[in-house]
């Protein structure tokens, strides 16, 4: 598998942070190369079925203690999901099948200790994929 280079040094980082408390975005427009999702015993819930991927790769990077990470994804992007959890669970739920080869790549990693990290890839036809 051909593995697409990172965003360069420099590039701009969007975050989202909840600690002891909860926080509910959905972006929309077009999105940085790199995401960074934090939740410390709050829940981060992102919604980017709205948003414009570039071409190339955008990473996003979840980190979950004692927490929950919840992110919602389009139809057409492509997914890799390199996540890990420790007395949690880290997963991807949805297919990207009806992606293309030139479609963007969306690469999740990071980990979920003691909480729980969720992607949710949405279908063309609109339904949950959960």
């Amino acid at each position: 598998m051909k593995r697409e280079a990172a965003p360069a040094a420099g590039e701009a980082v969007r975050q989202v942070r909840a600690l002891l408390s909860g926080q509910e975005q959905r972006l929309a427009g077009l999105l940085p190369r790199r995401l960074e999702l934090r939740a410390r015993m709050g829940y981060v819930e992102l919604d980017l079925t709205r948003a414009t991927f570039q071409q190339g790769v955008t990473e996003i990077d979840v980190r979950s203690f004692a927490g929950y990470v919840q992110i919602r994804l389009p139809p057409g992007v492509r997914v890799e999901s390199h996540g890990r959890a420790l007395f949690g669970f880290f997963s991807l739920r949805g297919s990207d099948a009806g992606a293309g080869e030139t479609a963007p790549l969306v690469r999740i990693t990071g980990r979920a200790m003691f909480g729980f990290a969720e992607c949710f890839l949405a279908s063309r036809q609109g339904g949950d994929p959960s």
